[in-house]
């Protein structure tokens, strides 16, 4: 298929891809790699000498960072007990500022310590930490803890910060330094896993529950958790990662010997069920063996974020992230997002063991580094790493072959499989979990194209080749209807929020008119003025529909039918083939259009018929496929060498260009974007198998969803 004719296919391909005829609309093309991450150092005012062995936890709503302890590797051994806060420790607010706690301490100060955990309760502002060890003219460690501390007014703020020792019933967990702790805030349980004595394995490869972890609800008692499974070798100073949403805790690396695996355990507080681990088996070249103090979760792309340190004599600074963290919506993936000695990256450890915290909100891990500073000390520097634009891939169970099609403001996502059979329609939630639906619509087996979702979570579609659509409610019950007077030829369908649905059907002559499916279920049909037929293609909240017809001669027009049912016919200057594609809130259009040369350009329809057309740089066709409440615009482009990427175009004009990681020499295919900036898709691997994408926006302000007062996707009313 040559370029110039895409704009007329797009149409008839999107069809025939929901048909199961996946390379109709292919072009040939070459991957580029995806933006790419970096770390910054800031600039601190004060600060400690050392981080080594501290503990970390962080407060986002006040932005402060809360170090605890730690060791001075020289002159060595040193340990600590202060309590230092960093304020503006995300880089965003203002510059950094180290401030020394003097905490109220009624029965005495916790003894000074390093390689101890910490979790922190945010809502009571209070760290709990447990274990670590001291060390001395002996070495590390001469003595090793099994105690227990809470700090309260932890951040600095709301009063004095106070040390209590608390006192836990039950029998308490051996002495260790090393381990990892997990909060539960549900529970108000602190789990605590693993752990050492320096290198010398002699601590319990155990799991424990501290109950009322944050001192308060009632007396804090130890208990040891049962596990089932392949429990993980006695491990310490390893990287964790907690989902809390599904109750599972990941594990990679540590010592001793070093290692580079990966274990996930489900049900970790001990609550859902009887915690059992799992051997994760991650595709993707995996980290070298190492210990780990620097990590990171990522809820929004369900990530495993890792920075350096070291194992066998070597050390690292680079950075890697697992993907699928959780082994739920895909397959567990290690990706080396910035490699070993790249420039601009945090120094080499100066000591080891410098701890890092992970911001979910602003999606930024905070490392602070003890560096030496030239004169054989350290001085401790503050880094950041922003997870920018992070993509997740992902595929239903089974799938040899995957189409999302439709996301909504949640980041619930719909679309199609293929598994060598007819295609499923299936849900992905927010939380990865990927579900087939299909309609009981009495075929065997099944044939299902979802094709849109809204923001309630309702999923429109058709079932059993042609003929049959459907409406899923959000329930998990299925509505199916047939416009009156249709045969057969259900193509692309549109649900608003309010449940109205678009699309269009074949009559018995073989026409094809397009229909308004109202939320009582009564119909309206309607044409553009075309003999060719009419295709809807997105409705936005108001009911204003945007689509595609054709005239006597074939030529392909846009319209715009208002929600009292008068059409509007369009075409951008100089266009001899429009392609109509999305409409948002407030009533502006994208697509594409040919003009004189057969070269496809993008374009933007205001409420008021004006138009701009735009094309991303480089670009020799661009295919515009969906435009967001913010006017930001998603789609897919050729370059000059035939290749196909993705891009987003934001209101300003902006572009920025994308591709997944791991695609293939046939391309990517953007085909939705919600409010906040999510946009799904598909791309082709080196094998040319179709996987799903979901692309996270970076950081934004003001970017959380709020319903519109009509029932609108976005947090701007419609003009």
């Amino acid at each position: 298929m040559k370029l110039k004719t895409l704009v007329s296919e797009q149409i008839r391909c999107k069809t025939m891809l929901r048909r199961g005829l996946l390379l109709l609309c292919l072009i040939s093309v070459t991957a580029v790699r995806a933006a790419s991450q970096s770390w910054t150092a800031l600039s601190a005012t004060g600060g400690p000498t050392t981080s080594s062995g501290s503990s970390a936890v962080y407060d986002h709503t006040s932005k402060r960072l809360i170090l605890f302890g730690g060791v001075a590797g020289t002159p060595c051994c040193t340990s600590f007990n202060d309590v230092w806060i960093l304020t503006n420790a995300n880089g965003l607010a203002g510059p950094p500022v180290w401030t020394k706690l003097n905490p109220a301490a009624p029965a005495g100060l916790p003894p000074a310590r390093s390689f101890q955990s910490a979790v922190y309760d945010s809502e009571n502002n209070v760290m709990t930490i447990f274990g670590g060890g001291v060390a001395g003219s002996c070495g590390f460690f001469c003595t090793i803890f099994n105690d227990v501390w809470v700090l309260t007014n932890a951040n600095g703020l709301g009063g004095t910060p106070t040390w209590t020792q608390l006192s836990p019933s039950g029998t308490a967990p051996a002495p260790r330094e090393g381990h990892t702790a997990i909060y539960d805030s549900a529970s108000n349980r602190m789990i605590v896993f693993g752990g050492g004595n320096n290198g010398i394995m002699n601590v319990p490869d155990d799991l424990w529950a501290l109950t009322n972890a944050n001192g308060s609800g009632g007396q804090p008692a130890w208990i040891q958790l049962s596990e089932t499974g392949q429990t993980p070798p006695a491990v310490e100073r390893f990287a964790t990662a907690y989902d809390a949403t599904n109750n599972e805790m990941t594990i990679f690396g540590g010592c001793c010997f070093w290692n580079n695996s990966t274990w996930l355990l489900k049900n970790a507080n001990g609550l859902s069920g009887t915690p059992t681990w799992v051997q994760m088996s991650p595709t993707g070249t995996l980290p070298a063996i190492r210990e780990v103090h620097a990590y990171g979760y990522d809820p929004a792309s369900n990530s495993l974020i890792v920075f350096g340190f070291g194992g066998n004599g070597i050390s690292y600074n680079d950075t890697w992230t697992l993907s699928f963290a959780n082994d739920i919506g895909g397959t567990p993936a290690w990706t080396n997002i910035i490699p070993n000695g790249e420039p601009g990256s945090p120094p080499l450890p100066f000591v080891g063991g410098d701890p890092g915290v992970y911001d979910p909100v602003t999606r930024r891990l905070m490392l602070e580094k003890s560096q030496d500073n030239g004169q054989g000390q350290a001085s401790v520097v503050p880094w950041v790493l922003e997870m920018k634009n992070q993509f997740i891939t992902f595929d239903p169970p089974g799938s040899l072959g995957t189409l999302p099609i439709g996301i909504n403001p949640r980041g619930e996502i719909t679309g199609s499989y293929f598994n060598g059979g007819p295609p499923q329609g299936f849900l992905r939630a927010v939380n990865g979990t990927i579900i087939t639906i299909n309609p009981p619509c009495g075929c065997v087996p099944p044939y299902t194209f979802a094709q849109a979702i809204n923001p309630s979570g309702e999923i429109v579609g058709y079932s059993k080749g042609e003929g049959q659509s459907f409406l899923r409610a959000v329930d998990g019950t299925f509505t199916l209807f047939v416009v009156p007077g249709s045969v057969a030829g259900y193509t692309q369908q549109s649900i608003n929020p309010k449940g109205e649905i678009t699309g269009s059907y074949n009559d018995a002559s073989g026409n094809t008119h397009g229909f308004l499916r109202a939320v009582d279920g009564s119909f309206a049909t309607f044409d553009a003025p075309g003999p060719n037929g009419t295709y809807p293609q997105s409705i936005n909240p108001r009911g204003e529909i945007t689509g595609v017809y054709y005239d006597a001669s074939n030529a392909q027009h846009g319209f715009v039918r208002d929600k009292d049912g008068t059409v509007t016919t369009f075409n951008p200057p100089g266009s001899t083939s429009t392609s109509p594609q999305s409409i948002s809130p407030k009533g502006k259009i994208t697509g594409s259009y040919n003009d004189a040369n057969g070269i496809a350009h993008g374009f933007v329809r205001d409420k008021d018929g004006a138009f701009a057309t735009f094309d991303p740089p480089g670009s020799t066709g661009t295919f515009p496929q969906s435009i967001n409440p913010r006017d930001e615009i998603t789609g897919y482009y050729s370059d000059a060498g035939g290749r196909v990427h993705g891009f987003v175009c934001d209101k300003n004009g902006t572009f920025t260009t994308f591709d997944p990681p791991g695609v293939g020499p046939i391309g990517t295919y953007p085909a939705s974007i919600n409010p906040r900036g999510e946009i799904t898709g598909y791309y082709y691997d080196a094998n040319n198998l179709q996987h799903g994408f979901l692309r996270k926006p970076d950081r934004r302000a003001g970017s959380d969803y709020e319903p519109d007062d009509d029932g609108g996707e976005g947090s701007e009313s419609p003009e």
